[in-house]
């Protein structure tokens, strides 16, 4: 591929401050999506924890797995 020169001189064929603005836009757009995302994950812990306390641990690992067998054992 030849070396030609680009409008604006950068790969993409942005101006100086239309990059700037592109980024602007893009590490806002970034940091909402990343509170929306921690705010669902906070909603889906008061919901559901995936990190049970010792007092909701009343069942053991073998309890599970014999449910786990049992419904293989059904399914085929």
């Amino acid at each position: 591929m030849a070396n030609t020169e680009r409008p604006g001189g950068s790969l993409s064929g942005l101006t100086e401050g239309e990059a700037r603005e592109f980024h602007r836009i893009f590490v806002q757009s970034f940091i909402l999506w990343v509170v929306i995302c921690f705010f669902a994950h906070v909603l889906v812990w008061f919901w559901r924890p995936w990190f049970p306390g010792a007092e909701s641990m009343k069942t053991s690992m073998l309890d599970g797995l014999q449910s786990a067998t049992q419904l293989l054992t059904f399914v085929a």
